[in-house]
């Protein structure tokens, strides 16, 4: 009988894992802050399972052991052994964790505009892909700013009021794929890599095998919800959220290059514009 081919559909580009004692935990919280990662860290070190949960990088949640919070972070920062697990995860339009790195939903349940505000105010690095009969929309977010606009292979940031008079349709929120500045290897393929489905608020529905049975709730404005990162003994971490962070300079950076600034500023206008035809 011949060996299974692994090939590269076979290995997630939203999930990796790796080796504590080649990188620390500080490490590797640090690159997801920096690579403003949103979804989960699990750490793995004999018995011992510590969950890390992130938005946009910031730490929301931590257990290890019946600890949480600070207590967790700091049990998390002495483990030196095990393995470790990045796995991206969007939020739901209720703001919780979805099962995935992608969701998808129709247009007649909810409007693009809310997809749009939702990736916007989350701070998400994805492609939102939109499909109504023959048309083919693309729009790609860093952060949660708009970098470029597709509508039928035509890029023009022009195009996104065309995109937004679509009156029906499909469209799908896909991650950008993880590239941490870590030893890592990327995880086999997996039932949770598979997109969840969002429909209208009221009757919001994720992929049954997986449903996640915690009560939605609103999500605070990310910067409320960071949990600064004390480095472990020895260990020198970037400047704290309260500081001088990593993605704040990137940001910076991004927006004093003219052509952007102006790109987003006309994208930022063409969304409210409908928002205010549609009686948002």
């Amino acid at each position: 009988m011949m060996d299974e081919i692994i090939t590269s559909a076979d290995v997630s580009k939203n999930r990796v894992w790796g080796i504590l004692g080649t990188t620390s935990v500080a490490d590797v919280l640090d690159s997801c802050r920096r690579g403003r990662v949103t979804g989960e860290v699990t750490f793995r070190a004999g018995h011992a399972v510590g969950i890390v949960e992130l938005r946009a990088g910031c730490v929301e949640r931590a257990e290890l052991e019946g600890k949480t919070g600070d207590a967790a972070l700091a049990a998390l920062r002495t483990l030196c052994n095990g393995t470790f697990e990045v796995v991206q995860r969007l939020p739901d339009l209720c703001g919780t964790l979805g099962s995935s790195a992608e969701f998808h939903g129709e247009v007649s349940d909810v409007p693009l505009i809310a997809v749009m505000r939702h990736v916007e105010e989350h701070a998400l690095s994805v492609t939102l892909t939109i499909i109504h009969e023959f048309d083919r929309g693309v729009v790609r977010y860093r952060d949660g700013d708009i970098i470029e606009v597709e509508l039928n292979g035509d890029r023009d940031l022009d195009r996104i009021g065309d995109i937004l008079r679509f009156p029906a349709g499909k469209y799908r929120v896909m991650s950008a794929p993880l590239a941490l500045p870590l030893p890592v290897r990327p995880a086999p393929r997996r039932l949770p890599t598979e997109p969840f489905q969002v429909g209208h608020i009221a009757r919001m529905t994720t992929d049954d095998s997986l449903a996640d049975q915690r009560t939605p709730r609103v999500a605070a404005p990310i910067s409320a919800r960071c949990i600064p990162i004390a480095p472990a003994q020895g260990t020198t971490l970037a400047p704290s959220i309260e500081d001088k962070p990593a993605w704040l300079e990137s940001r910076v950076g991004r927006m004093v290059e003219p052509r952007l600034r102006d790109l987003h500023r006309r994208a930022r206008r063409a969304i409210d514009g409908f928002g205010r035809f549609l009686g948002d």
